[in-house]
């Protein structure tokens, strides 16, 4: 029996092709103590920012369902403002652990994941902007903000990678794997290689990801003075 396609998730927008397909055919993931334990402490630092949200005036929604019919998408972005002209942005929030939040620091630009998820819920409601908010686990009061518009090149990116991941998943098929330095850390690794050595030596001989179509630059505008620390 074929396996049902399930909806297209956001979060999976600026993953790896093949990962998301299986997302969509309902693979099992392998997760561990500490990617639960982290999941559960994000969790509970996103009911703190929701609270921040609605006590700090302009919140017009939270968990606003995002969906698109006709791409298959299904997902709730964490919330919607409106400035008091009336326009409305798009809110996503994560945390991450302080060593990866100093490295998004010093970069000057956010991980893709975070803003192809964005992009996905300014493609569907063509809201004129969206605000990425991360926030450092464990440390009060480091925070990073980046500004993303709409339109901009990272949406048509989106789209096309959705319509492809979809297009695999209702054949019943998995794209060809898409190596790079995120299998390491993969949960659905082991439908993509035969040993851990064999991921390795992949991602060795190929530890940049080359996703196609190629990834355009990311068009985010750090919000100077957001962090706090």
């Amino acid at each position: 029996m074929a396996r049902k396609v399930r909806s297209f998730p956001p979060h999976l927008a600026g993953s790896c092709l093949r990962y998301a397909a299986m997302d969509l055919l309902g693979f099992g993931r392998r997760l561990d103590a500490d990617t639960r334990s982290r999941m559960a402490a994000g969790s509970a630092w996103h009911k703190t920012f929701m609270l921040e949200l609605a006590e700090g005036g302009g919140l017009l929604a939270a968990e606003a369902p995002m969906r698109d019919p006709g791409m298959g998408v299904s997902g709730r972005a964490d919330a919607l403002l409106r400035s008091p002209s009336g326009q409305v942005t798009v809110v996503e929030y994560k945390t991450v652990n302080p060593d990866r939040f100093s490295a998004i620091r010093a970069a000057g630009e956010p991980p893709l994941g975070f803003m192809a998820q964005l992009a996905l819920y300014l493609e569907i409601t063509h809201y004129p902007s969206g605000r990425l908010v991360i926030d450092s686990r464990e440390e009060m009061r480091r925070r990073l903000q980046f500004a993303l518009p709409w339109p901009n090149e990272l949406g048509g990116w989106v789209r096309e990678r959705v319509v492809r991941a979809r297009g695999w998943a209702e054949e019943g098929k998995l794209p060809p794997r898409e190596v790079g330095s995120h299998c390491l850390g993969c949960d659905r690794w082991e439908r993509c290689y035969k040993s851990v050595e064999e991921r390795e030596a992949a991602v060795a001989e190929e530890p940049a990801w080359t996703p196609f179509p190629p990834l355009p630059r990311v068009e985010a505008l750090h919000v100077e003075g957001e962090d706090v620390s």
